[in-house]
């Protein structure tokens, strides 16, 4: 309304400036004013989600200048929640491009792996590995509830433990095909203090840098020891970057394993695989495995739950149609929860697989101490063989 101030006029005074009977002046200021009540509410409510977002921005130490992009979402107890997209952030990490010409250059001064003697299994079976949630880089106080004592030597001790139990798998079943590694994602904890979704801050031990070389050094290391050991004729190792806490610093960390792995064992059976996608899937012998963190790394509100419920399962079934996926067989394989579970649906079987990590300091007040650990499935034809390891 252009004057606000006809609201305080009487109706008969409105009726003969406008031409219409005393009633319908009645009516029509009462209609006003139950939109500027509603008009200044919404005002008032949109001005609290600016003033929440100015402090958000100053505690991460953001200006207004350097958001490309943002979402917000209110969780159940009403806690506003930002993810925003920055323009300093495509700048922090070198063009991948870059890193792998500079390794390139080094290729002769890497320890390459010497062509291994060609191992025949007995029967054709295929062992899967399963790795989530590292977290390189988190730091779990003192205070927490449960001891998590974690850094790069303690990671580097529980990958020696999955190395024994895989060596276990191997005298148990003989020579594997293939052995596959998966790793779920949420390898690194996050970047500059934050997820890469920079909604929340998260307390860390490592730098960026330290972060990096961690992941790098534990995974060339335990790859080595593996391929050289001789339990497999073939290799293949998965990477799933697109996660809520590793994102684009876990894709830039994983194309340099990548690269450096195939330089290093350029002459041995070994594949490595980064993906990008939410959800990726592989046919393994007579099975399909659909492989996903469980949370991506810019859009879901919700992870996928712990059990399988009719949404997800959906939402998989949707995923598998649009892809020509066969329902036969079918596995969905996840992190993320930091728990080891498993349902078995209409259509396939829905795993959760615990973190190589544990509980953080914010998992355990809120949800207790889930123990860290790691899986495996073993497939021998139809035939799936499950089991947990935890420390």
């Amino acid at each position: 309304m252009k004057n606000p101030g006809y609201l305080k006029a009487g109706n008969n005074r409105i009726a003969s400036r406008i031409s219409c009977t005393e009633e319908e002046a009645r009516q029509a200021k009462e209609i006003i004013k139950s939109n500027r009540k509603t008009f200044i509410e919404n005002t008032n409510e949109n001005a609290n989600v600016i003033n929440e977002f100015e402090t958000y921005l100053n505690r991460i130490g953001v200006s207004h200048d350097e958001v490309k992009s943002v979402k917000f979402w209110q969780t159940q107890s009403g806690e506003l929640r930002y993810s925003i997209v920055t323009n300093r952030e495509e700048n922090e990490l070198p063009k991948i491009e870059d890193v792998v010409e500079a390794l390139l250059k080094e290729e002769d001064n890497l320890p390459k792996i010497e062509q291994q003697e060609i191992v025949e299994p007995i029967r054709h079976r295929t062992l899967i590995v399963y790795l989530s949630d590292m977290h390189i880089g988190s730091m779990v106080s003192d205070e927490a509830l449960y001891e998590n004592y974690y850094n790069p030597k303690e990671l580097e001790y529980r990958l020696g433990e999955v190395f024994i139990e895989i060596l276990n798998a191997y005298k148990t079943f003989g020579v594997f095909t293939n052995l596959y590694v998966v790793n779920l994602g949420d390898s690194l904890d996050g970047l500059d203090g934050y997820t890469t979704r920079r909604d929340h801050r998260i307390p860390q031990n490592l730098t960026n840098k330290e972060a990096f070389e961690t992941f790098i050094k534990v995974h060339k290391d335990f790859y080595r020891r593996l391929i050289t050991s001789r339990i497999s004729a073939n290799y293949k190792f998965i990477h799933i970057t697109n996660s809520n806490h590793g994102g684009e610093f876990e894709y830039f960390a994983t194309r340099c394993l990548e690269e450096y792995m195939k330089l290093i064992c350029a002459n041995n059976p070994v594949e490595f695989f980064t993906c990008t996608k939410f959800l990726n899937h592989f046919t393994i012998g007579e099975h399909i495995f659909i492989f996903t963190h469980g949370k991506d790394d810019s859009d879901m509100k919700l992870p996928f739950p712990l059990n399988l419920d009719t949404k997800t399962e959906s939402f998989i079934l949707d995923y598998a149609r649009h892809n020509d996926i066969p329902l036969n067989n079918l596995h969905v394989v996840k992190g993320d929860l930091h728990q080891a579970n498993t349902n078995h649906g209409k259509f396939f079987r829905y795993r959760n697989i615990p973190s190589l990590f544990g509980s953080s300091k914010w998992i355990m007040a809120n949800f207790g101490n889930t123990r860290p650990g790691f899986s495996f499935d073993m497939l021998d034809g139809k035939i799936v063989y499950s089991w947990d390891i935890n420390f």
